[in-house]
């Protein structure tokens, strides 16, 4: 053990399968030594993980946010928010091109607009100083889903760009802002909801690195190639193209910050 611990060259699961097959041979004692040191090798790759992920979020100034817990209230028909924790967060937004491709043949199936069509963004966070990090983990039993590797995805900005029974992109910076699950952010004031917009808009006009990452390493591309519609067959309305990517470029500056901090 002790060369071993000198020398960390394999990943966890190499050390937890030879500590299962030492336990198979009736090795009890240096199993045990080798599923611990899988374990401490293990914790070290989530370090490394989360911190590669927590540079690549990092940005000049965090925002201050509050994580509420979305409820529909039947009474009143509405949604009421509870604040279950404030903190400092630095947030990503991240846009997926494959999964905005299949909403949009699922909705031009038949080659009519079914519903308003909306592109999906979704917007992961991580905490952004120490203090934020351990008011997060004592949560973690309250939040409605996983937190991989760092980050939590629980926002999705779906911003629409046709409208219901309409086979033209014709944004006007409508959008809705909703929770993955029943976890979901509010921007603690109007300043913080109008600096995510700024960043917001920057990125997808590809003034800023915000919405970038080991996922999508540059999203203004990726928009950009969604709206040149090469992924469209030949039975689907050419309606993308790079005046309807100029269009919704140019709607961006008009969304509303209303629904991002108001509760």
């Amino acid at each position: 053990m002790k060369h071993l611990k000198r020398i960390n060259e394999l990943k966890s699961k190499t050390y937890a399968s030879a500590a299962v097959k030492l336990k198979q041979m009736g090795h009890i004692r240096r199993s045990g030594e080798l599923e611990n040191w899988s374990k401490e090798v293990q914790s070290k790759e989530k370090d490394a993980i989360e911190l590669e992920n927590f540079n690549s979020f990092k940005h000049d100034v965090p925002f201050k946010i509050n994580l509420v817990k979305v409820r529909w209230n039947a009474s009143n028909k509405s949604r009421d928010h509870e604040i279950i924790m404030t903190g400092n967060f630095y947030l990503k937004p991240s846009f997926d091109d494959y999964w905005a491709r299949d909403q949009y043949r699922d909705n031009f199936s038949d080659g009519d607009s079914k519903y308003s069509y909306y592109m999906p963004f979704e917007i992961g966070i991580m905490p952004a100083d120490e203090e934020t990090k351990d008011k997060f983990r004592s949560i973690d039993d309250k939040l409605s889903d996983e937190v991989h590797e760092g980050v939590y995805w629980l926002q999705r900005l779906n911003y629409k760009i046709i409208d219901e029974g309409s086979k033209e992109i014709n944004p006007t910076g409508e959008f809705y802002w909703e929770c993955r699950e029943n976890d979901g952010i509010m921007f603690e004031s109007r300043s913080e909801a109008l600096r995510f917009k700024k960043m917001f808009v920057d990125a997808v006009n590809g003034r800023n690195t915000f919405g970038n990452s080991k996922w999508v390493p540059n999203m203004y591309e990726q928009i950009k190639n969604f709206f040149m519609g090469e992924w469209l067959d030949s039975k689907q309305p050419e309606i993308f193209n790079e005046e309807a990517f100029k269009r919704f470029l140019e709607s961006t500056n008009k969304m509303s910050i209303n629904q991002l901090y108001r509760n």
